[in-house]
């Protein structure tokens, strides 16, 4: 049989306060969360107390970080 070629997987940062920290660890433990990663790379960025007015300057340390661009950004 023939070998499938390699499946694009679109990658998504979901940045937010301490709720996209606790939905990304309840993804990783979930049958459902693992479906995810199946269809896409999702990188979770939560941090406890993050405010609007420290969201710019946190969103350019995650990208410091990876060192890559994202194809879709969700923000809570």
């Amino acid at each position: 049989s023939l070998a499938r070629p390699p499946v694009y997987k679109p990658l998504i940062w979901v940045v937010g306060d301490s709720f996209v920290n606790w939905v990304g660890q309840a993804a990783a433990a979930s049958p459902t969360g693992l479906l995810l990663s199946e269809v896409a790379t999702v990188r979770w960025f939560g941090v406890r107390g993050l405010h609007l007015s420290q969201f710019n300057d946190y969103l350019h340390q995650c990208w410091e970080a990876q060192q890559c661009n994202p194809d879709f950004i969700i923000i809570h």
